[in-house]
């Protein structure tokens, strides 16, 4: 039994390995979560915004947003995320 927050190891399967026997965990040590400073989403980049068209009903293959999806990484700065809205993959509404 563990007491407070000092949980010497805790596993919910047993370990197994590709390998051969399983060797001794690794035993990393638990840091926070870094803060991520993200761009205003007002920044980011779309594929409806270089071309592609929102929603996936009626498109043929002539006319979907693949190309533009390619470009997105592209019109980035390196550091800007690509943001794919979910209705634009045509998934359903919930």
């Amino acid at each position: 039994m563990w007491n407070g927050p000092n949980l010497p190891l805790f596993l919910s399967n047993p370990a197994t390995s590709l390998f051969g026997t399983p060797g001794p965990p690794l035993v990393l040590p638990v840091r926070e979560t870094p803060e991520v400073p993200w761009d205003t989403s007002a920044t980011w980049v779309a594929p409806q915004r270089l071309g592609a068209q929102a929603g996936s009903e009626g498109v043929t293959r002539d006319d979907d947003g693949r190309p533009a999806l390619g470009r997105a990484p592209d019109a980035t700065d390196g550091g800007t995320p690509v943001h794919i809205p979910i209705r634009s993959l045509g998934a359903p509404p919930k």
